[in-house]
């Protein structure tokens, strides 16, 4: 979930570009509506024609990790290419990074593993995750999927399994850095051109396996992290103007939403441990978010879409949003199905299951913004000192 720093495609990154907020904003619904579909729609069973078909629409919400991804290899590169030169610089990129990552993460999981302990409901819960715990603090959780497959990260209504995209970018802000101080830039576009087609390969290989992971592998989702890595390179090191990638892109999406499309019609879902998405259809995804980063950054009506004041807070609070969601949810659903009799509404409770979504939005949203104006800012506000110098 990074942060833009950045004005325009060739410019110092310095500065921000709006509708990359509102891209990111976008991306942060999209996951709260694919993550409604597991936590809260359970609790209210769908019958009618129009819930089903709002359920499987949902079952894609999980495409919106994979935008972040592709922003995140974006934005990180860019601030990179523009440092390579000075050493110093990359101190200063990590210390920023440490700044906007840690203290809420870190701190969340304080309060999970410290402070819920000290209710009965909460004890229960968090000693069911004692064997997780270390995987989440030291950001290795998918890792920990992978090595023991009956790790569990959620217990009741706590929820922290959502930690593996994390610890993906987290990974990636850890190794990227040196590679791309190490190589020269001809290197770094040939392991850009590479990568995808290993990871595919990767991709289908454990969509064939009895119980499919690939979604939660770091190697399944680094061509994700990679195209956009692939978008700055050619952005700012070899200058290819905007509108030459911007006649790229349109095709690109329209191929890549129009197969998404195929597939959807064909499993009538998006599910994303189904083989045939975790094959190819996350390859493209990420292709088609790709073109679609392309077109933010061009003056237009996307951009103008996506600088709309609500996407753009969405962004700006993305990060503490996806922290937070799933507990949030978790809590709702548990609160909803102990407490509260379901009512019996519109055929087949399609509009209360539409109501605790509504819900669970506006307290993650309010929660986030909370957390952004008394916590996050006092750290974020640390990093002024590490203003990145311009080389």
């Amino acid at each position: 979930m990074t942060v833009s720093e950045d004005a325009h495609p060739g410019a110092p990154a310095a500065e921000i570009i709006p509708a990359l907020d509102g891209l990111r904003g976008m991306a942060i619904l999209l996951v709260l509506v694919g993550h409604s579909l597991v936590t809260l729609w359970p609790v209210a069973p769908i019958s009618n024609p129009v819930g089903k078909w709002l359920v499987r629409l949902m079952s894609g919400g999980w495409v919106g990790v994979d935008l972040f991804f592709v922003l995140s290899g974006f934005l990180i590169t860019r601030i990179l290419l523009s440092i390579r030169h000075d050493r110093y610089n990359l101190k200063v990129f990590y210390i920023r990074r440490v700044l906007r990552i840690f203290p809420l993460y870190l701190g969340f999981l304080a309060l999970v593993f410290w402070v819920l302990p000290i209710f009965p409901e909460g004890r229960i819960n968090v000693a069911f995750l004692s064997q997780a715990k270390w995987w989440l603090w030291f950001h290795v959780s998918n890792i920990g999927t992978v090595l023991y497959p009956d790790l569990q990260f959620s217990a009741g209504w706590l929820r922290l399994s959502h930690f593996w995209s994390l610890s993906v970018e987290e990974q990636f802000y850890l190794v990227w850095p040196f590679l791309v101080f190490l190589l020269q830039p001809r290197t770094l576009l040939g392991l850009c051109l590479a990568f995808p087609a290993v990871t595919f390969c990767a991709r289908l290989w454990y969509a064939a396996s009895p119980v499919p992971q690939g979604f939660v592998r770091a190697l399944c989702h680094s061509d994700g992290l990679v195209v956009g890595v692939l978008i700055a390179l050619l952005l700012v090191q070899w200058r290819v103007p905007l509108d030459r990638l911007a006649r790229v892109a349109r095709p690109l999406v329209v191929f890549c939403g129009l197969a998404i499309g195929l597939i959807f019609v064909a499993k009538r879902h998006f599910e994303a441990f189904d083989p045939l998405v975790e094959g190819p259809g996350v390859g493209l995804v990420q292709w088609f978010w790709a073109g679609v980063l392309v077109l933010s950054l061009v003056d237009g009506w996307w951009a103008r879409l996506l600088n709309g004041e609500w996407l753009r807070l969405n962004g700006k609070y993305s990060y503490a949003m996806y922290v937070f969601h799933p507990v949030v949810y978790g809590l709702i659903a548990w609160w909803t199905g102990r407490l509260v009799p379901m009512p019996e509404m519109v055929s087949g409770r399609t509009v209360a299951a539409l109501l605790m979504m509504a819900a669970a939005y506006g307290a993650t949203y309010f929660l986030a913004r909370l957390s952004w104006n008394y916590y996050e800012s006092r750290f974020l506000a640390l990093k002024v000192p590490y203003v990145r110098v311009s080389v």
